[in-house]
């Protein structure tokens, strides 16, 4: 989770300013932590000589959720509560 960089984007065709990531470096991240299945979080279609590419945000709501109560477990102790 902390490896990933946010970026902003348009849409095609859309002037609205999204905030996300690219589907490519989540790829990229999960395979370097070992996993060999991105759980859905990430979608890569291929057709022909394009691909396009998607993300399932609803996916990284556990993982954020984990990762909180850790930072909160870990504040905590150096706060000495």
């Amino acid at each position: 989770i902390t490896s990933l960089n946010p970026i902003e984007y348009t849409m095609i065709g859309d002037t609205t300013v999204h905030t996300g990531f690219t589907a490519q470096e989540v790829k990229e991240k999960v395979l370097a932590q070992g996993y060999t299945e991105n759980f859905g979080i990430y979608d890569e279609h291929k057709k022909g000589d394009e691909t396009s590419w998607g993300m399932a945000y609803r996916d990284f709501i556990a993982p954020l959720v984990a990762s909180i109560k850790e930072l909160t477990e870990r504040i905590a102790v150096l706060e000495g509560n």
